[in-house]
């Protein structure tokens, strides 16, 4: 049952992904922001617009619109610190990331198929590969049973669970 109606549960052949570079200063060129700019530039295709975010504003999820893709990526830091204890985020202050969930959409009409999960589940990918400091410029992140073999699938699980559910207001 879903919020007390039947619901249909099924695999089906929609995906989100999330691809994460470096921001070098020729890569700051190339997108025309300022070289000086600093900052997390988040790219949405599909459910929401473009924003841009230092690590301290990121630091406070709360604080961001509710369509704003960077909140679900902050929330996802606090989870990933949470669950990995000892771990340190050492994050870079410059970073792009293009959050895709066009194919979750049908002529402008969310499909209902859960693309911020799937998007919580992309990023952790790459947030996993920059806390180990294996992401570098323009390198894929880990994905699907490599990182789970990384982080272990259950506790991959519990992060992005945290992450999602604070992210829609403790659903």
């Amino acid at each position: 049952m879903l919020r007390g109606a039947p619901a249909l549960v099924m695999g089906v052949n929609r995906f989100a992904d999330c691809r994460c570079t470096l921001r070098t200063p020729q890569a700051k060129e190339k997108e025309g922001a300022d070289e000086n700019q600093s900052g997390w530039r988040f790219v949405g295709h599909g459910f929401a617009a473009s924003s841009q975010h230092t690590l301290e504003r990121l630091s406070h999820p709360e604080r961001l619109a509710k369509d704003d893709p960077a909140r679900l990526c902050a929330y996802l830091l606090q989870a990933y610190e949470q669950h990995i204890t000892g771990t340190n985020l050492n994050l870079p202050d410059n970073l792009l990331l293009e959050l895709n969930s066009t194919q979750m959409y049908h002529a402008g009409a969310k499909l209902g198929l859960g693309s911020s999960a799937a998007l919580t589940v992309a990023m952790l990918g790459n947030v996993h590969q920059l806390a180990q400091g294996s992401l570098g410029s323009g390198q894929a992140p880990a994905q699907g049973p490599a990182l789970a073999a990384k982080i272990g699938a259950e506790l991959g699980f519990e992060i992005a669970q945290s992450a999602h559910r604070a992210s829609q207001g403790g659903v």
